[in-house]
C-alpha cells in the first residue's frame, strides 16, 4: 500500500478514498493474524489514525 502524496499537477487523494479502498484488505489481513475480532477491529482502526507532523 502506498501513502498518497500530493505532486504538482496531480490532485491529492482524499483520506476517504484511501480508507474505502483499503479497509477490507487491512481488516482481512489483521483478522487472519489474531483470534480476537475486537482486537482486529481496534488494530485496523489504528492503521487509519491520522497523525500530525512529528
Amino acid at each position: 500500500m502506498q501513502i498518497p502524496t500530493h505532486e504538482p499537477g496531480r490532485s491529492p487523494t482524499s483520506f476517504g478514498d484511501v480508507y474505502e479502498t483499503h479497509f477490507d484488505a487491512v481488516l482481512g489481513f489483521v483478522t487472519r493474524r489474531t483470534v480476537d475480532r475486537d482486537l482486529a477491529a481496534d488494530l485496523t482502526a489504528d492503521v487509519f489514525v491520522a497523525r500530525g507532523p512529528s
